[in-house]
């Protein structure tokens, strides 16, 4: 199988060119998204490849853009709408609810088919009122998937997958440098990524840390310094977060008997407490600890940064206390 190298943000726009190649009725709406940062790289040669399919000038409405994306999919197309900012979703909550509910209020078996595409960061401290981690409140909505993944790889075939399905789809891109610049392999073929997916980054024997996006960095790091104190942590990276991949992580407490949860939004009612809750039904022995945001707005300033989000030292110290090594 022949394989290329290419960065989280040129899969994405590789995705984006492919579908809008493939299907006449995609079309991308957002606001400022010519622009070559957030989440719009590369867009504007796509605008002059595909000219009026890519609506780049929006009026700053976050609160309705997902509205216009439900308009547009009963009209027969398939938009991807486009925020910027992870906190800007606080003002378009009811539109994604109604998204969540329309096809139950209309009795329709699917749909609609409208992917809501977010640009998130929150530790190069961009503050609260920009990219604060609100994704669990939309696990409590139906019928709407959340994709989260790491990878160029997933990035790319979920992108797809999601454009492709007929039911609302959040697609989260963590814009840290890690993720969004560095470069991965994908066939040189077409191809998508099923919902649920999952990846084991690392193997181990002793527990097993839980992760997605950026805190999966923090999760390898962690690990590869608990190898040199005997622990061996196994490192599940989650690139879908509704539907999770159940069956991996089952798997792997199953055989570890411990589990950590890291993630970035916030602790009370996270998403680590719904897979926490779902992992001690189906294993009540298990030993569960979770760390995540702490329950208050993140700071622009570095230091608090580090004192409100999950980073490696606060890792190490949780799986040591797991495996019963802590001092």
């Amino acid at each position: 199988m022949n394989e290329k190298s290419i960065s989280f943000q040129e899969a994405v726009t590789e995705a984006l060119e492919e579908e809008l190649a493939r299907d006449p009725a995609v079309v991308i709406v957002g606001e400022d998204i010519r622009i070559a940062s957030g989440t719009g790289p590369g867009l504007a040669d796509l605008s002059e490849k595909f000219p009026g399919r890519i609506i780049v000038r929006m009026p700053l409405v976050e609160e309705m853009l997902c509205g216009i994306g439900l308009g547009m999919n009963l009209g027969g197309l398939k938009p991807v709408v486009q925020f910027n900012h992870s906190a800007f979703l606080a003002l378009a909550f009811s539109e994604l609810y109604q998204l969540a509910t329309w096809r139950y209020r209309m009795a329709e078996k699917s749909g609609p088919g409208v992917v809501v595409r977010v640009g998130h960061i929150g530790y190069p401290q961009t503050g609260t009122e920009l990219d604060a981690a609100l994704f669990s409140s939309f696990l409590h909505l139906p019928n709407i998937w959340i994709a989260a993944p790491t990878f160029a790889y997933h990035a790319k075939g979920l992108l797809k997958s999601a454009i492709r399905a007929n039911r609302p789809v959040l697609f989260i891109e963590d814009k840290v440098p890690w993720i969004y610049e560095q470069g991965g392999a994908i066939p040189d073929h077409e191809y998508t990524v099923p919902f649920p997916s999952a990846v084991v980054c690392k193997p181990g024997k002793d527990l097993t840390v839980i992760s997605w996006q950026f805190s999966t960095l923090l999760a390898t790091r962690a690990a590869e310094k608990l190898d040199e104190a005997g622990i061996g942590a196994e490192v599940i990276s989650l690139q879908t977060l509704q539907p999770w991949d159940r069956e991996t992580v089952i798997a792997s407490a199953k055989k570890t008997n411990r589990v950590l949860i890291v993630e970035e939004d916030f602790l009370r009612g996270g998403i680590g407490a719904e897979i926490s809750a779902q992992i001690h039904e189906a294993l009540p022995q298990c030993r569960i600890k979770r760390l995540a945001s702490k329950n208050m707005p993140h700071y622009y300033e570095p230091p608090h940064v580090k004192s409100t989000l999950p980073n490696e030292s606060a890792i190490v110290e949780a799986c040591m206390i797991l495996a019963g090594t802590a001092h």
